[in-house]
């Protein structure tokens, strides 16, 4: 609601809200592809080998392992390891919780209750929407 009310109120020009859209529809076809639809597997083999992928990984398990999988839901934890793979390269959350439901098929409900519990881990800011959330 927040980015709502901020982008009505002229806090974000519309090359940031452009920008949203063009995160939303990258992470659409990055899920779309790793339903097999189109996947090549030469693709994804080279892919895993990239640099920025295994960093990807590391910073993945760094914020894991700052929470304990037992606090959780089967499903809440599916939705958390979503919501780590939806970070920006840096540490960013360019989504709207609606979004992230739609594309994911989890409720918004419990995507917004799991970032509230990721926007508290380290380091600080995590899992912001930008600088000044």
């Amino acid at each position: 609601m927040r980015l709502r009310h901020r982008i009505r109120h002229g806090a974000f020009d519309r090359s940031g809200h452009r920008r949203r859209h063009q995160h939303v529809r990258h992470l659409k076809s990055y899920i779309n592809k790793g339903d097999g639809a189109g996947s090549d597997v030469s693709e994804d083999r080279e892919r895993r080998s990239d640099v920025s992928d295994r960093n990807i990984s590391y910073i993945d398990e760094k914020i894991l392992s700052q929470l304990d999988a037992d606090d959780y839901s089967e499903e809440a934890w599916d939705t958390i390891r979503f919501l780590v793979h939806c970070l920006d390269e840096k540490g960013f959350f360019p989504y709207e919780a609606k979004d992230i439901a739609e594309i994911s098929g989890f409720s918004e409900t419990l995507v917004e209750e799991c970032l509230c519990d990721l926007r508290v881990l380290e380091p600080h800011g995590i899992f912001a929407f930008d600088i000044g959330i």
